[in-house]
Protein backbone atom coordinates (compact mmCIF):
# COMPACT_ATOMS: atom_id res chain seq x y z
CA UNK A 1 0.00 0.00 0.00
CA UNK A 2 3.12 2.25 0.87
CA UNK A 3 4.50 1.86 -2.63
CA UNK A 4 0.92 2.59 -4.39
CA UNK A 5 0.94 5.83 -2.07
CA UNK A 6 4.51 6.82 -3.25
CA UNK A 7 3.67 6.47 -6.44
CA UNK A 8 0.89 8.85 -6.39
CA UNK A 9 3.04 11.50 -4.67
CA UNK A 10 5.59 11.32 -7.26
CA UNK A 11 3.37 11.72 -10.07
CA UNK A 12 2.12 15.33 -7.85
CA UNK A 13 -1.36 13.60 -7.23
CA UNK A 14 -1.35 13.90 -3.44
CA UNK A 15 -3.06 16.11 -0.95
CA UNK A 16 -1.64 15.90 2.45
CA UNK A 17 -4.56 16.42 5.24
CA UNK A 18 -3.44 16.70 8.61
CA UNK A 19 -4.76 16.38 12.25
CA UNK A 20 -4.28 17.10 16.06
CA UNK A 21 -2.35 13.73 16.39
CA UNK A 22 0.70 14.87 14.51
CA UNK A 23 0.85 17.58 16.92
CA UNK A 24 0.57 15.39 19.75
CA UNK A 25 4.11 14.67 20.27
CA UNK A 26 4.63 18.18 20.61
CA UNK A 27 3.05 18.27 23.94
CA UNK A 28 -0.36 20.15 22.26
CA UNK A 29 -3.91 18.31 23.14
CA UNK A 30 -5.52 15.57 20.89
CA UNK A 31 -9.17 16.32 20.11
CA UNK A 32 -9.96 13.94 22.87
CA UNK A 33 -7.51 15.74 25.56
CA UNK A 34 -8.96 19.14 24.95
CA UNK A 35 -12.66 17.91 24.81
CA UNK A 36 -11.68 16.18 28.76
CA UNK A 37 -10.12 19.21 29.92
CA UNK A 38 -13.31 21.55 28.62
CA UNK A 39 -16.09 19.08 29.51
CA UNK A 40 -14.06 18.76 33.16
CA UNK A 41 -13.98 22.81 33.67
CA UNK A 42 -18.29 22.93 33.22
CA UNK A 43 -18.22 19.51 34.73
CA UNK A 44 -20.05 17.39 32.46
CA UNK A 45 -19.18 13.95 32.53
CA UNK A 46 -17.20 12.04 30.01
CA UNK A 47 -16.13 8.53 29.79
CA UNK A 48 -13.38 7.76 31.66
CA UNK A 49 -9.36 7.86 30.08
CA UNK A 50 -9.32 4.80 27.83
CA UNK A 51 -12.55 4.54 27.28
CA UNK A 52 -13.94 5.43 23.54
CA UNK A 53 -15.99 8.91 23.76
CA UNK A 54 -18.75 9.32 21.33
CA UNK A 55 -17.95 11.36 17.76
CA UNK A 56 -20.81 13.86 18.67
CA UNK A 57 -19.31 14.81 22.22
CA UNK A 58 -16.08 16.02 20.49
CA UNK A 59 -18.53 19.45 19.24
CA UNK A 60 -21.00 18.89 21.88
CA UNK A 61 -18.60 19.89 24.68
CA UNK A 62 -17.48 23.01 22.85
CA UNK A 63 -21.00 23.64 22.65
CA UNK A 64 -21.94 23.42 25.95
CA UNK A 65 -19.23 25.48 27.23
CA UNK A 66 -20.32 28.46 24.80
CA UNK A 67 -23.76 28.23 26.42
CA UNK A 68 -22.32 28.74 29.68
CA UNK A 69 -19.22 31.05 29.29
CA UNK A 70 -19.81 32.49 26.30
CA UNK A 71 -17.70 32.49 22.86
CA UNK A 72 -15.29 34.85 23.94
CA UNK A 73 -14.08 32.70 26.76
CA UNK A 74 -14.62 29.62 25.14
CA UNK A 75 -11.87 30.99 22.47
CA UNK A 76 -9.61 32.06 24.69
CA UNK A 77 -9.44 28.96 26.32
CA UNK A 78 -8.57 26.74 23.58
CA UNK A 79 -5.73 29.40 22.16
CA UNK A 80 -4.15 29.06 25.49
CA UNK A 81 -4.36 24.91 25.58
CA UNK A 82 -2.86 25.06 22.12
CA UNK A 83 -0.55 27.45 22.78
CA UNK A 84 2.75 26.79 21.07
CA UNK A 85 5.18 29.24 22.72
CA UNK A 86 8.89 27.48 23.11
CA UNK A 87 6.90 24.39 21.21
CA UNK A 88 9.15 23.28 18.01
CA UNK A 89 7.87 21.15 15.56
CA UNK A 90 8.16 17.59 16.11
CA UNK A 91 10.02 14.51 14.31
CA UNK A 92 6.50 13.76 12.51
CA UNK A 93 6.12 17.08 11.10
CA UNK A 94 9.61 17.02 9.98
CA UNK A 95 9.60 13.69 7.64
CA UNK A 96 6.14 15.05 6.77
CA UNK A 97 8.19 18.44 5.04
CA UNK A 98 10.30 16.11 3.18
CA UNK A 99 7.47 14.97 1.14
CA UNK A 100 6.86 16.57 -2.08
CA UNK A 101 3.37 17.42 -1.56
CA UNK A 102 2.72 21.13 -2.55
CA UNK A 103 -1.30 21.55 -0.90
CA UNK A 104 -1.53 20.54 2.48
CA UNK A 105 -4.55 21.06 4.38
CA UNK A 106 -5.21 21.19 7.92
CA UNK A 107 -7.95 21.02 11.07
CA UNK A 108 -5.37 22.28 13.40
CA UNK A 109 -5.41 25.63 14.56
CA UNK A 110 -2.02 25.75 15.93
CA UNK A 111 0.90 26.97 13.95
CA UNK A 112 3.79 23.91 13.90
CA UNK A 113 2.95 23.03 10.23
CA UNK A 114 3.93 26.97 9.28
CA UNK A 115 6.94 26.77 11.63
CA UNK A 116 7.88 23.35 10.30
CA UNK A 117 7.68 24.48 6.55
CA UNK A 118 9.93 27.42 7.80
CA UNK A 119 12.23 25.29 9.09
CA UNK A 120 12.91 22.89 5.73
CA UNK A 121 13.01 25.88 4.04
CA UNK A 122 10.14 26.00 1.93
CA UNK A 123 7.34 28.57 1.75
CA UNK A 124 4.50 28.86 2.63
CA UNK A 125 0.91 30.31 1.54
CA UNK A 126 -1.56 30.36 4.84
CA UNK A 127 -5.10 30.04 3.62
CA UNK A 128 -7.78 30.40 6.47
CA UNK A 129 -11.15 31.22 4.34
CA UNK A 130 -11.95 32.30 0.76
CA UNK A 131 -10.67 35.67 1.05
CA UNK A 132 -7.02 34.38 0.40
CA UNK A 133 -7.38 31.11 -1.65
CA UNK A 134 -6.80 33.91 -5.19
CA UNK A 135 -3.18 34.37 -3.36
CA UNK A 136 -1.83 30.87 -3.94
CA UNK A 137 1.36 30.35 -5.90
CA UNK A 138 2.95 27.14 -7.73
CA UNK A 139 6.34 28.02 -6.07
CA UNK A 140 4.34 27.33 -2.28
CA UNK A 141 2.84 24.75 -0.79
CA UNK A 142 -0.41 25.98 0.28
CA UNK A 143 -1.46 25.57 3.81
CA UNK A 144 -4.83 25.39 3.84
CA UNK A 145 -6.47 26.15 7.65
CA UNK A 146 -10.29 24.53 6.87
CA UNK A 147 -10.90 25.17 10.64
CA UNK A 148 -8.92 28.44 10.98
CA UNK A 149 -5.64 29.62 12.83
CA UNK A 150 -5.16 30.26 16.65
CA UNK A 151 -3.99 33.80 15.83
CA UNK A 152 -7.10 34.67 13.76
CA UNK A 153 -9.71 33.90 16.85
CA UNK A 154 -12.91 34.43 14.92
CA UNK A 155 -12.10 31.91 12.11
CA UNK A 156 -12.22 28.98 14.99
CA UNK A 157 -14.58 26.08 13.76
CA UNK A 158 -15.11 24.25 17.01
CA UNK A 159 -18.56 23.97 18.25
CA UNK A 160 -22.19 21.99 16.97
CA UNK A 161 -22.95 25.08 15.63
CA UNK A 162 -19.28 26.04 13.87
CA UNK A 163 -19.39 22.49 12.32
CA UNK A 164 -23.41 23.25 10.84
CA UNK A 165 -22.43 26.77 10.13
CA UNK A 166 -19.01 25.54 8.07
CA UNK A 167 -20.52 25.61 4.45
CA UNK A 168 -22.02 29.00 4.88
CA UNK A 169 -19.36 30.77 6.46
CA UNK A 170 -16.64 29.24 4.41
CA UNK A 171 -18.37 28.21 0.69
CA UNK A 172 -15.49 29.18 -1.06
CA UNK A 173 -13.10 26.56 0.72
CA UNK A 174 -15.47 23.87 0.43
CA UNK A 175 -15.26 24.38 -3.12
CA UNK A 176 -11.77 23.84 -3.31
CA UNK A 177 -12.10 20.62 -1.58
CA UNK A 178 -14.91 19.81 -3.90
CA UNK A 179 -11.75 20.66 -6.94
CA UNK A 180 -9.22 18.60 -5.48
CA UNK A 181 -10.95 15.96 -4.90
CA UNK A 182 -11.89 15.34 -8.49
CA UNK A 183 -8.70 14.81 -9.40
CA UNK A 184 -6.09 14.05 -6.35
CA UNK A 185 -5.76 11.35 -3.88
CA UNK A 186 -6.03 12.54 -0.22
CA UNK A 187 -3.79 10.86 2.41
CA UNK A 188 -4.57 11.50 5.58
CA UNK A 189 -2.25 11.72 8.59
CA UNK A 190 -2.76 12.49 12.59
CA UNK A 191 -6.37 11.80 12.66
CA UNK A 192 -8.23 9.05 14.60
CA UNK A 193 -11.66 6.87 13.72
CA UNK A 194 -13.72 9.34 16.34
CA UNK A 195 -12.10 12.36 14.79
CA UNK A 196 -15.32 14.56 14.05
CA UNK A 197 -12.61 16.22 11.69
CA UNK A 198 -12.02 13.11 9.85
CA UNK A 199 -15.86 12.20 9.82
CA UNK A 200 -16.46 14.96 8.33
CA UNK A 201 -13.95 15.03 5.98
CA UNK A 202 -14.93 11.50 4.97
CA UNK A 203 -18.55 12.59 4.22
CA UNK A 204 -17.50 15.56 1.88
CA UNK A 205 -15.84 12.92 0.32
CA UNK A 206 -18.72 10.54 -0.24
CA UNK A 207 -21.10 13.07 -0.89
CA UNK A 208 -19.12 15.09 -3.66
CA UNK A 209 -18.21 11.68 -5.73
CA UNK A 210 -20.36 8.91 -4.38
CA UNK A 211 -18.92 5.77 -6.38
CA UNK A 212 -16.76 7.70 -8.90
CA UNK A 213 -14.57 9.10 -6.34
CA UNK A 214 -10.66 8.32 -5.97
CA UNK A 215 -9.47 6.28 -3.31
CA UNK A 216 -8.01 7.77 -0.65
CA UNK A 217 -5.43 6.73 1.83
CA UNK A 218 -5.59 7.28 5.91
CA UNK A 219 -2.53 6.29 8.23
CA UNK A 220 -4.00 5.07 11.65
CA UNK A 221 -2.85 3.49 14.81
CA UNK A 222 -5.07 0.47 15.00
CA UNK A 223 -7.72 -0.46 12.81
CA UNK A 224 -9.94 -3.63 13.55
CA UNK A 225 -10.75 -5.96 10.28
CA UNK A 226 -14.35 -4.57 10.60
CA UNK A 227 -13.41 -1.05 10.58
CA UNK A 228 -10.86 -1.41 7.94
CA UNK A 229 -13.57 -3.30 5.26
CA UNK A 230 -15.62 -0.43 5.92
CA UNK A 231 -13.23 2.32 5.13
CA UNK A 232 -12.27 0.54 2.15
CA UNK A 233 -15.91 0.73 1.20
CA UNK A 234 -15.65 4.14 1.51
CA UNK A 235 -12.97 4.34 -1.23
CA UNK A 236 -10.08 4.54 1.71
CA UNK A 237 -7.28 2.67 1.93
CA UNK A 238 -5.98 2.17 5.38
CA UNK A 239 -2.38 2.15 6.21
CA UNK A 240 -1.60 0.63 9.70
CA UNK A 241 1.32 2.06 11.89
CA UNK A 242 0.70 -1.26 13.92
CA UNK A 243 2.83 -0.14 17.37
CA UNK A 244 5.59 -2.37 18.24
CA UNK A 245 7.04 -3.11 21.96
CA UNK A 246 8.48 0.16 23.28
CA UNK A 247 6.58 2.26 20.44
CA UNK A 248 3.98 4.63 21.48
CA UNK A 249 1.65 6.36 18.58
CA UNK A 250 3.33 8.74 17.64
CA UNK A 251 7.01 6.80 17.57
CA UNK A 252 4.90 4.36 15.14
CA UNK A 253 3.63 7.07 12.91
CA UNK A 254 7.11 8.35 12.66
CA UNK A 255 8.01 4.66 11.78
CA UNK A 256 5.71 4.59 8.84
CA UNK A 257 6.02 8.28 7.62
CA UNK A 258 9.93 7.61 7.54
CA UNK A 259 9.44 4.78 4.92
CA UNK A 260 7.22 6.61 2.96
CA UNK A 261 9.70 9.30 2.62
CA UNK A 262 12.13 6.83 2.22
CA UNK A 263 10.60 5.52 -1.18
CA UNK A 264 9.32 8.53 -2.65
CA UNK A 265 13.22 10.05 -2.09
CA UNK A 266 14.41 7.11 -3.29
CA UNK A 267 12.32 6.87 -6.41
CA UNK A 268 12.25 10.67 -7.04
CA UNK A 269 16.37 9.96 -6.90
CA UNK A 270 15.60 7.51 -9.66
CA UNK A 271 13.69 9.47 -11.71
CA UNK A 272 16.66 12.36 -11.91
CA UNK A 273 18.99 10.00 -13.21
CA UNK A 274 20.33 11.19 -16.31
CA UNK A 275 23.86 10.97 -16.44
CA UNK A 276 24.54 7.74 -18.12
CA UNK A 277 27.95 6.51 -15.71
CA UNK A 278 25.40 7.43 -12.45
CA UNK A 279 23.01 5.10 -14.33
CA UNK A 280 25.90 2.54 -15.02
CA UNK A 281 26.93 2.44 -11.54
CA UNK A 282 23.53 2.12 -9.87
CA UNK A 283 23.10 -0.72 -12.88
CA UNK A 284 26.14 -2.48 -11.35
CA UNK A 285 25.65 -1.84 -7.47
CA UNK A 286 21.98 -3.81 -7.99
CA UNK A 287 23.53 -6.62 -9.59
CA UNK A 288 26.08 -6.89 -6.93
CA UNK A 289 23.45 -7.08 -4.24
CA UNK A 290 21.32 -9.79 -6.06
CA UNK A 291 24.89 -11.57 -5.95
CA UNK A 292 24.39 -11.56 -2.87
CA UNK A 293 20.92 -13.48 -2.52
CA UNK A 294 22.33 -16.36 -4.32
CA UNK A 295 18.84 -18.01 -3.15
CA UNK A 296 16.65 -15.53 -4.97
CA UNK A 297 18.26 -16.15 -8.51
CA UNK A 298 18.40 -19.77 -8.20
CA UNK A 299 15.11 -19.58 -7.38
CA UNK A 300 14.65 -18.34 -11.39
CA UNK A 301 15.59 -14.71 -11.00
CA UNK A 302 14.49 -13.42 -14.59
CA UNK A 303 16.67 -10.17 -16.27
CA UNK A 304 14.65 -8.82 -19.32
CA UNK A 305 16.68 -6.53 -21.80
CA UNK A 306 15.52 -4.66 -24.64
CA UNK A 307 18.75 -3.59 -26.19
CA UNK A 308 20.58 -1.95 -29.22
CA UNK A 309 24.21 -2.99 -28.66
CA UNK A 310 24.58 -4.14 -25.26
CA UNK A 311 27.36 -4.23 -22.89
CA UNK A 312 27.70 -8.18 -23.95
CA UNK A 313 29.65 -6.61 -27.40
CA UNK A 314 32.46 -4.84 -25.35
CA UNK A 315 35.65 -6.23 -25.05
CA UNK A 316 39.16 -5.21 -23.33
CA UNK A 317 40.27 -4.72 -26.61
CA UNK A 318 37.90 -2.17 -26.98
CA UNK A 319 38.98 1.48 -27.18
CA UNK A 320 36.92 4.36 -25.40
CA UNK A 321 37.78 8.10 -25.07
CA UNK A 322 36.46 8.33 -21.70
CA UNK A 323 38.12 5.88 -19.40
CA UNK A 324 35.91 5.96 -16.55
CA UNK A 325 33.18 5.51 -18.50
CA UNK A 326 34.40 2.54 -20.29
CA UNK A 327 35.46 0.79 -17.13
CA UNK A 328 31.42 1.18 -16.00
CA UNK A 329 30.38 -0.43 -19.05
CA UNK A 330 33.12 -3.36 -18.69
CA UNK A 331 31.58 -3.88 -14.95
CA UNK A 332 28.22 -3.85 -16.02
CA UNK A 333 29.14 -6.55 -18.38
CA UNK A 334 31.01 -8.34 -16.17
CA UNK A 335 28.16 -7.52 -13.36
CA UNK A 336 25.61 -9.64 -16.09
CA UNK A 337 27.77 -12.62 -16.77
CA UNK A 338 28.21 -12.90 -12.82
CA UNK A 339 24.01 -13.44 -12.66
CA UNK A 340 24.47 -15.61 -15.48
CA UNK A 341 26.91 -17.85 -13.71
CA UNK A 342 24.90 -18.26 -10.56
CA UNK A 343 21.77 -19.28 -12.29
CA UNK A 344 19.97 -16.04 -13.57
CA UNK A 345 17.97 -15.75 -16.71
CA UNK A 346 18.29 -13.75 -19.28
CA UNK A 347 15.70 -12.03 -22.04
CA UNK A 348 17.27 -9.79 -24.39
CA UNK A 349 15.71 -8.51 -27.52
CA UNK A 350 18.09 -6.84 -29.80
CA UNK A 351 17.30 -4.28 -32.56
CA UNK A 352 19.29 -5.08 -35.46
CA UNK A 353 18.57 -1.83 -37.58
CA UNK A 354 20.45 -0.01 -35.22
CA UNK A 355 23.56 -1.62 -34.59
CA UNK A 356 25.32 0.84 -36.30
CA UNK A 357 25.54 2.57 -32.83
CA UNK A 358 28.07 2.86 -30.74
CA UNK A 359 28.73 4.75 -26.97
CA UNK A 360 29.61 7.78 -26.82
CA UNK A 361 33.54 8.46 -27.64
CA UNK A 362 34.43 4.63 -28.22
CA UNK A 363 36.85 4.72 -31.25
CA UNK A 364 36.13 0.70 -31.97
CA UNK A 365 34.97 -0.01 -34.79
CA UNK A 366 31.28 -1.08 -35.20
CA UNK A 367 32.57 -4.52 -36.89
CA UNK A 368 34.87 -5.95 -33.85
CA UNK A 369 31.61 -4.99 -31.41
CA UNK A 370 29.19 -6.91 -33.67
CA UNK A 371 32.06 -9.92 -33.86
CA UNK A 372 32.29 -9.80 -29.98
CA UNK A 373 28.51 -10.13 -29.62
CA UNK A 374 28.25 -12.83 -31.72
CA UNK A 375 31.05 -14.74 -29.92
CA UNK A 376 29.06 -14.73 -26.86
CA UNK A 377 25.70 -15.73 -28.76
CA UNK A 378 27.40 -18.22 -29.66
CA UNK A 379 28.96 -19.44 -26.45
CA UNK A 380 27.62 -22.66 -25.29
CA UNK A 381 28.05 -21.30 -21.50
CA UNK A 382 25.68 -18.95 -22.12
CA UNK A 383 23.08 -19.62 -24.41
CA UNK A 384 22.13 -21.89 -22.20
CA UNK A 385 21.27 -19.21 -19.98
CA UNK A 386 19.87 -16.91 -22.23
CA UNK A 387 17.53 -16.62 -24.96
CA UNK A 388 17.88 -13.87 -27.29
CA UNK A 389 15.95 -12.60 -30.15
CA UNK A 390 15.63 -10.46 -32.98
CA UNK A 391 13.72 -7.36 -33.21
CA UNK A 392 13.01 -5.67 -36.58
CA UNK A 393 11.94 -2.28 -34.80
CA UNK A 394 14.10 -0.45 -32.95
CA UNK A 395 12.52 0.27 -29.27
CA UNK A 396 13.61 2.52 -26.06
CA UNK A 397 16.64 -0.01 -24.42
CA UNK A 398 15.63 -1.14 -20.59
CA UNK A 399 16.44 -3.68 -17.93
CA UNK A 400 13.94 -5.56 -15.85
CA UNK A 401 14.71 -6.72 -12.63
CA UNK A 402 11.88 -8.88 -11.89
CA UNK A 403 9.32 -6.86 -10.20
CA UNK A 404 11.94 -4.92 -7.70
CA UNK A 405 13.67 -1.96 -10.52
CA UNK A 406 13.15 -0.98 -13.79
CA UNK A 407 15.46 0.98 -15.76
CA UNK A 408 13.88 2.75 -18.42
CA UNK A 409 15.32 4.48 -21.32
CA UNK A 410 13.90 6.58 -23.91
CA UNK A 411 14.16 6.57 -27.65
CA UNK A 412 17.67 5.83 -29.32
CA UNK A 413 19.28 8.41 -31.42
CA UNK A 414 21.06 7.15 -34.52
CA UNK A 415 24.29 8.47 -33.32
CA UNK A 416 25.25 6.24 -30.03
CA UNK A 417 23.70 3.21 -28.67
CA UNK A 418 23.95 4.55 -25.06
CA UNK A 419 21.57 7.12 -23.95
CA UNK A 420 19.96 9.06 -21.07
CA UNK A 421 17.98 6.53 -19.02
CA UNK A 422 15.82 7.03 -15.82
CA UNK A 423 14.89 5.20 -13.45
CA UNK A 424 11.90 4.20 -11.34
CA UNK A 425 10.51 2.03 -8.21
CA UNK A 426 6.69 1.76 -8.95
CA UNK A 427 5.64 -1.86 -8.38
CA UNK A 428 2.54 -1.58 -10.79
CA UNK A 429 4.52 0.20 -13.46
CA UNK A 430 7.44 -2.46 -13.20
CA UNK A 431 4.33 -5.35 -13.44
CA UNK A 432 2.93 -3.60 -16.11
CA UNK A 433 6.07 -3.63 -18.33
CA UNK A 434 7.17 -6.87 -17.53
CA UNK A 435 4.08 -8.24 -18.80
CA UNK A 436 4.33 -6.52 -22.08
CA UNK A 437 8.12 -7.38 -22.20
CA UNK A 438 7.24 -11.10 -22.13
CA UNK A 439 3.93 -11.18 -24.37
CA UNK A 440 6.24 -9.34 -27.04
CA UNK A 441 9.05 -12.09 -26.36
CA UNK A 442 6.81 -14.68 -26.58
CA UNK A 443 5.13 -13.31 -29.97
CA UNK A 444 8.42 -13.39 -31.36
CA UNK A 445 9.94 -16.19 -30.33
CA UNK A 446 6.84 -18.07 -31.56
CA UNK A 447 6.86 -16.30 -35.10
CA UNK A 448 10.70 -17.14 -35.54
CA UNK A 449 9.94 -20.84 -34.33
CA UNK A 450 6.78 -20.67 -36.92
CA UNK A 451 8.80 -19.35 -39.47
CA UNK A 452 11.58 -22.06 -39.10
CA UNK A 453 8.72 -25.11 -39.62
CA UNK A 454 9.79 -26.15 -36.08
CA UNK A 455 6.74 -25.74 -33.85
CA UNK A 456 6.47 -29.04 -32.87
CA UNK A 457 10.48 -29.69 -32.52
CA UNK A 458 11.95 -30.32 -29.11
CA UNK A 459 12.95 -27.51 -26.52
CA UNK A 460 16.94 -28.57 -27.47
CA UNK A 461 16.14 -28.76 -31.36
CA UNK A 462 14.11 -25.14 -31.06
CA UNK A 463 16.69 -23.28 -28.95
CA UNK A 464 18.93 -24.16 -31.84
CA UNK A 465 17.20 -22.95 -34.55
CA UNK A 466 16.58 -19.64 -32.59
CA UNK A 467 20.30 -19.29 -32.00
CA UNK A 468 20.99 -19.85 -35.53
CA UNK A 469 18.49 -17.38 -36.80
CA UNK A 470 19.49 -14.48 -34.48
CA UNK A 471 23.02 -15.39 -35.74
CA UNK A 472 22.17 -15.76 -39.11
CA UNK A 473 20.66 -12.38 -39.35
CA UNK A 474 23.19 -10.50 -37.40
CA UNK A 475 25.87 -12.03 -40.06
CA UNK A 476 24.04 -10.66 -42.35
CA UNK A 477 23.90 -6.59 -40.72
CA UNK A 478 27.64 -7.20 -40.57
CA UNK A 479 28.35 -8.21 -44.07
CA UNK A 480 26.80 -5.24 -45.28
CA UNK A 481 28.28 -3.00 -42.82
CA UNK A 482 31.84 -4.56 -44.35
CA UNK A 483 30.86 -4.55 -48.02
Amino acid sequence: MIDALAGEIIKGDVVLFIGAGVSVGAGLPSWEDLTRRLASEIGYEVPPKGQRIETEVFTKVPQYFENRHGRHELISRVVELIDTTGIKPTKNHQVLARLPIQTWVTTNWDDLLEKTLDEAGRRCRIIVGGQTLPYQTAEAVSLVKMHGDQRQPDTIIITQEDYYSYSRRYPLVRLKLAALLLDKAFLFVGYRLGDPDFNQLRAEIGFYLKEHQRYAYAIFADVDEFTKEDLEHSFIHVISTNPREGENTSTALERVLESLVDKVETSSKFESIADPKERTRLLVKTCQTLLQEPNKIQDGYVIRMQATLSCFSLSEDDVHEDTEYYKLLLAERDSFIALLDAGALVRCIISPTRLRARPPRSRTGFAARLRQLLRFLCDEKYFGRCEFLVFPQPKANQVIFDKEILFEGYKLSTEHGFHLTSVIRDAARIEFEIKVFDALFTNLKTKILQDSGSGSSSEEKKQEVLRQTICAELRGVLMSIEA
